[in-house]
């Protein structure tokens, strides 16, 4: 039995790992994170994602699990745009909670990364001696919305095709959470899989990020943004940019302006706190 992040008593359960991070789902009352802690309605089922080894990607103030989380919180306020502009019909990136020092915590995804790229469907084909015959083929499965939507998020600089499929074979998924079957009879009809998925796995090697590409997108969408997001949102990514943009590991620049600091994470706390207002078990 541990302690969450306000106190109460919970049990986190191993889910899984990889070469980044280790994973854990257990219950949550509420969540720590930039802008200080928030406390859900209602007990929700959370991924307590911890980075393995020593934090990459650290620069004072936010910690490796701030850092983790602003990634992922971006990701999630350009799909909110991207559904908002009709680009693609349903959510692929899951909620953002919180954060702490080496990890931070988001909503689970529904359904499963045990899934396959590929499926064996049986087909005419002719022998040498001319006759006829069936057999076995494989067929690569396409994911609907996934093609567009990865073209969406390559202009702010995000590849949400990275690291998908497992490198014994390539033929199985993972890093992508599927609500569906595999092999229902529409899929083996169109070789297309549902859109019901999520991209999982934010870190620095699992989804490459290019801060140069971001930052260029939300200064030359800024007015879209605004339109579709709202002040508060479209001014996350904003602030998210310039502190991107000031960040010496991007550019050698030791001095990250307070100002920016202290906007960005009042911002994101109001963000969180009107999350934890909505956020339900089945969001």
């Amino acid at each position: 039995m541990r302690v969450g992040p306000n106190g109460e008593q919970k049990r986190w359960t191993y889910f899984g790992e990889g070469s980044e991070g280790i994973v854990y789902l257990g219950k949550a009352s509420g969540a720590p994170g930039l802008g200080g802690k928030v406390k859900f309605n209602q007990p929700i089922p959370v991924i307590n994602r911890i980075d393995k080894g020593k934090p990459r990607h650290v620069v004072e103030p936010f910690t490796a699990g701030d850092n983790t989380f602003l990634k992922h919180l971006a990701l999630y306020l350009l799909d909110k745009h991207f559904l908002q502009l009709k680009e693609y019909t349903t959510s692929h990136i899951p909620i953002p909670l919180g954060s702490y020092r080496l990890g931070y915590y988001y909503k689970p995804a529904r359904g499963g990364e045990s899934f396959c790229w590929e499926i064996s469907v049986i087909e005419k084909y002719e022998r040498e001696d001319g006759t006829e015959g069936f057999g076995p083929s494989a067929q690569h499965l396409t994911l609907a919305e996934f093609s567009h939507c990865a073209a969406l998020y390559d202009k702010y600089g995000l590849d949400i095709r990275s690291d998908i499929c497992e490198s014994d074979d390539g033929r199985s998924a993972k890093n992508i959470c599927l609500v569906g079957d595999d092999n229902s009879p529409e899929v083996l009809q169109t070789l297309t899989l549902p859109a019901t998925w999520k991209r999982i796995d934010f870190g620095p090697f699992s989804l490459p990020f290019k801060p140069e590409i971001f930052t260029a997108g939300i200064e030359a969408s800024s007015a879209g943004l605004l339109a579709t997001l709202g002040a508060r949102d479209a001014g996350i990514l904003t602030l998210y940019a310039d502190y991107l943009r000031h960040n010496p590991l991007m550019n050698n620049n030791p001095n990250l302006p307070k100002k920016l600091i202290g906007d960005l994470r009042a911002l994101v706390g109001d963000w969180r706190r009107a999350m934890a207002g909505w956020i339900r078990e089945d969001s």
